[in-house]
């Protein structure tokens, strides 16, 4: 019964995950904020899976993840301690919206557009100062 309870636990928080990240690519708002988080915590791998995949997309988080690797430890815990502040967010037609940011770690404002394709939502990086 015990392992009953475990391996019913484990599939159902599985299930709130995979939910999330399926609200997360419906919901362009929330996959950039989800997304802006995960960059700032050093998980880019995770990351990767909402881009829209292009050159500038790719060399932008390719420097980014750069960067990240040569942050010290507490430079790091900054970054997963930052706050995302949402300055605008525009829905520019049916299928992109921009949202505007900036974090606590950088006053600069910066954007993120997002592309809809097949009713799920990517990022596509054109400007890079999350850092």
């Amino acid at each position: 019964m015990k392992y009953f309870i475990i391996i019913l636990l484990v599939v159902l928080s599985f299930q709130c995950t995979t939910n999330n990240e399926k609200n997360d690519l419906q919901n362009p708002l929330e996959l950039g904020t989800n997304f802006l988080r995960l960059i700032l915590n050093g998980d880019f791998e995770k990351a990767n899976q909402f881009l829209y995949l292009d050159s500038n997309s790719s060399a932008y988080i390719n420097k980014t993840k750069l960067e990240y690797s040569q942050k010290n430890r507490e430079e790091r815990k900054l970054g997963k301690m930052a706050s995302i502040i949402v300055d605008e967010f525009k829905e520019n037609s049916q299928d992109t919206n921009t949202l505007f940011f900036h974090t606590s770690l950088v006053d600069n404002k910066d954007s993120l557009l997002l592309i809809k394709s097949n009713t799920i939502w990517k990022i596509k990086l054109f400007n890079k100062t999350i850092f």
